[in-house]
């Protein structure tokens, strides 16, 4: 059975600049691409499918790309890498990018080799992140059963021990009864 194409969302309000980025991404033939050209668009796209990946320009006509990424950020399923693609190159922008939780990086003009070696980079580290949050998610599960399974165990210890407390009740009655009795027993 095929694996399912990796979802990409290409955000950038030149249609060229989306035209290009998709272009090499689809030659690759594992990726479906969607695209918007202003963040309000993306947004919707974003919220309304399973996107594996973003390439988010940092200057958008409606709302800057650092605004953005901090939105999609906020609602992610998830971790979604998010790539900022940007012709910005100073320090100041790369940090404010980070701090808003951008993953990435790519300085135009774009060059192919490093666009898909940075996509398959981030999208490794998207692979393992859902492993863990799958493993984190069996490991609740067994968790909650085990603790289930433990409180279970520990009423019927309780139960036995309330038992084994009656017996021994029962058994010390009968003992003072002997006891008694033999003591009458003797006396005769």
């Amino acid at each position: 059975m095929r694996e399912p194409k990796i979802s990409v969302l290409v955000i950038d309000d030149h249609p060229a600049s989306r035209e290009l980025l998709s272009e090499y991404l689809m030659q690759e033939g594992d990726f479906k691409v969607f695209d918007a050209g202003d963040a309000r668009t993306g947004f919707d796209l974003f919220r309304h499918h399973e996107i594996d990946l973003v390439l988010l320009d940092v200057m958008l006509p409606d709302e800057s790309g650092f605004d953005l990424c901090r939105r999609m950020k906020s609602i992610a399923r998830g971790f979604v890498p998010v790539v900022m693609v940007t012709a910005l190159n100073s320090t100041t922008d790369k940090v404010q990018g980070m701090e808003v939780g951008a993953d990435d990086f790519i300085s135009k003009p774009i060059i192919r080799e490093e666009l898909l070696a940075r996509t398959r980079s981030h999208l490794r580290t998207k692979r393992m992140m859902d492993r863990i949050e799958q493993y984190r998610t069996e490991l609740n599960t067994f968790n909650q059963r085990l603790q289930e399974q433990v409180e279970i165990r520990t009423r019927q210890l309780q139960g036995a021990l309330a038992e084994l407390k009656d017996a021994k009740a029962e058994v010390e009655e009968t003992r003072h009864e002997i006891i008694e009795r033999l003591g009458m027993a003797a006396e005769y």
